[in-house]
């Protein structure tokens, strides 16, 4: 069984107190500025993913149409 952070106060990866200056990752958990990055405490979000799925959302293939030819 795994432990789950509750208290919001503290760093999910090392405890400490972060009552002040929280931030809040893409995994939902919240960390100190040392463990912001990812590769920092191990997330599991799927950053490759999720930025090609945006891509692919915001910006359509672009066909021009054939000219005719004489």
């Amino acid at each position: 069984m795994a432990i789950v952070n509750i208290d919001v106060d503290r760093c999910f990866k090392c405890n400490k107190n972060i009552s002040l200056i929280k931030f809040k990752c893409k995994c939902e958990k919240y960390f100190c500025i040392k463990h912001l990055c990812s590769d920092m405490h191990d997330c599991k979000y799927d950053y490759k993913n999720s930025n090609r799925k945006k891509l692919s959302e915001e910006n359509p293939v672009i066909k021009t149409k054939q000219l005719e030819t004489i």
